[in-house]
């Protein structure tokens, strides 16, 4: 999930996705063409949300260099109250920032 603004802001550029519906797994045409993608543009993290399986991910980005995190953008362990806008958008740049980082 990067906006306009967090790619123009972060210098962050998605290179696609898996899929967008996590009863749909891709076929193994699809998980080519994304480790291809990834290798050729010397991509930095792959991100799973929570409610999709790790495994695809994991398996995709095995043997390469890119590191893998979890983005939250439904943010579903946020509490609803005043601040809860202020803290998915803190989550999310914790979450962006601790796998480019490395951590």
């Amino acid at each position: 999930m990067l906006t306009a603004i967090s790619k123009k802001q972060f210098g962050l550029t998605p290179l696609g996705h898996f899929t967008v519906n996590p009863e749909i797994q891709p076929g193994a045409q699809r998980l080519h063409e994304i480790r291809t993608q990834l290798v050729e543009q010397k991509a930095t993290c792959v991100f799973a949300e929570p409610q999709f399986r790790p495994a695809v991910v994991e398996s995709v980005a095995r043997g390469t260099s890119v590191r893998m995190g979890t983005l939250d953008p439904l943010g579903t362990n946020i509490k609803l109250g005043k601040t809860s806008y202020s803290e998915f958008l803190s989550q999310l740049a914790n979450q962006y920032a601790s796998c480019l980082k490395g951590d």
